[in-house]
C-alpha cells in the first residue's frame, strides 16, 4: 500500500517520459475498507499518469463503476478446462446493443453492481421489493444466502431494459435469469423470447375489456393504464386478469413458455401478489425481512408455493432446467 500511494504522490522526472507497466496480484490483502479505497484511488490516479495499471482482486470494492466496464472476469471452472477469461462488460455491451443510449445505460447498471462480477448466476428484478425480500428467501428455502451460492441479485429500476442487460450478460458467459410482474410477458418479454413465443393479445386484450365493463378501470389501446385518480394501477388490473378464469390460463401458458428463455413472471400478478402485501411500504417489506427468516423450507413451501417453485428454479442449472422443461412437456 505504501509503495502505490508513494508511486501515485511522486512527481514525474525526465525518466519518467516512458510508460511503465504495473501488475499487482490482489492489493486489497490485509487492508481495512478504508485502506483498500485508498488503495484503488492511488491506482486510479497512476492509470491516468505514467502507468499502465493492471490489477487482480477477489474484493467487489476494488471495482467502480468508472473502470468496472474494463474488468475481465477469470474462472478455472474445472481443472479440465483450465482458466478461462469473460468479456468484458464493454466489450459485451459493445458486441450486444446497437443503441448509443441504451449502451451507456446498461453499462452504468452493471457497473453499479459489483455482484456481477463476482457471480456465476445473476438475477436481474425489477426494483425494491424484489431487492430486499428474494435473498432473505433464497436463504430461507435453501438455508443459505444467494451470495454463498455464487448468485448476484441486480435490480434494473423496472423491466424496461431488462432484455439489453439480458443480452449482454450472455455475452459474457454468465447465467442470467429474469424476474419480472406479469405484465411483462405481454409486453418486453417478446424481446428475449421472441415471436414464437409471444402471447395473443387479442384474447388478452378481450379478457381485460371484459373485465373493464365489470370494474371501470382504464385502458390505453386495450392494455392497462394508470388512472389518474389513483384508484387504479396496472398492477391492480393485472391482479384481477390473473384471478380471471381465462387470463390464468394465457398467464400460466406465458409462464411455462418463458422459463424456457431464462424469465420467471409471476403468474399472480406481482411479487406483492404471491406474498399477500396489500402495501408496498417501507415498513411492510422491514417486517417481512425479520419475519421471513423464522419460516422454515416446508413453510414457506405451504404458504407461498409459487415462491418455492421460484427458487427452486433459480438455483437449477440452465442445462438441468432445461431437460424439466422438456420433460413437463
Amino acid at each position: 500500500m505504501a509503495l502505490i500511494r508513494y508511486l501515485a504522490e511522486k512527481k514525474a522526472t525526465p525518466d519518467d517520459s516512458k510508460r511503465k507497466l504495473l501488475l499487482i496480484d490482489e492489493p486489497e490483502l490485509f487492508l481495512h475498507p478504508q485502506g483498500v479505497e485508498q488503495v484503488r484511488k492511488a491506482l486510479k490516479t497512476l492509470s491516468v499518469g505514467r502507468y499502465q495499471v493492471i490489477f487482480s482482486t477477489h474484493s467487489p470494492m476494488m471495482l467502480h463503476r468508472e473502470h468496472a466496464p474494463s474488468a475481465v472476469i477469470v474462472r478455472k471452472p474445472s481443472h479440465t478446462d483450465g482458466t478461462l477469461a469473460r468479456k468484458s462488460l464493454a466489450k459485451a455491451v459493445n458486441d450486444s446493443i446497437i443503441d448509443a443510449g441504451h449502451a451507456a445505460r446498461v453499462i452504468f447498471e452493471l457497473s453499479n453492481a459489483a455482484q456481477v462480477f463476482f457471480s456465476d448466476r445473476v438475477l436481474l428484478n425489477e426494483g425494491k421489493t424484489e431487492q430486499a425480500l428474494l435473498p432473505v428467501l433464497y436463504e430461507c428455502h435453501h438455508g443459505r444466502t444467494p451470495r454463498a451460492d455464487r448468485t448476484g441479485v441486480v435490480p434494473m429500476g423496472g423491466s424496461g431494459n431488462f432484455h439489453n442487460a439480458f443480452a449482454v450478460l450472455k455475452a459474457m458467459e454468465i447465467n442470467v435469469r429474469i424476474v419480472a410482474d406479469l405484465d411483462y410477458a405481454f409486453g418486453n418479454a417478446k424481446h428475449i423470447s421472441g415471436e414464437a413465443d409471444a402471447p395473443n393479445l387479442n384474447a388478452v386484450k378481450a379478457i381485460l375489456s371484459k373485465l373493464q365493463a365489470t370494474h371501470g378501470f382504464p385502458l390505453d389501446s386495450g392494455m392497462p393504464t394508470k388512472d389518474k385518480t389513483g384508484t387504479w394501477t396496472a398492477a391492480k388490473v393485472w391482479r384481477l386478469f390473473a384471478q380471471d378464469s381465462a387470463g390464468a390460463t394465457i398467464a400460466a401458458a406465458q409462464h411455462k413458455k418463458l422459463k424456457k428463455h431464462g424469465v420467471w413472471v409471476w403468474k399472480e400478478g406481482t411479487i406483492e401478489d404471491v406474498l399477500s402485501i396489500a402495501d408496498k411500504g417501507e415498513e411492510v417489506i422491514q417486517q417481512l425481512e425479520q419475519d421471513l427468516p423464522k419460516l422454515s423450507a416446508a413453510q414457506l413451501a405451504a404458504q407461498y408455493p409459487s415462491m418455492a417453485e421460484f427458487l427452486v428454479w433459480l438455483a437449477t442449472d440452465e442445462q438441468d432446467q432445461a431437460a424439466t422443461d422438456e420433460r413437463s412437456d
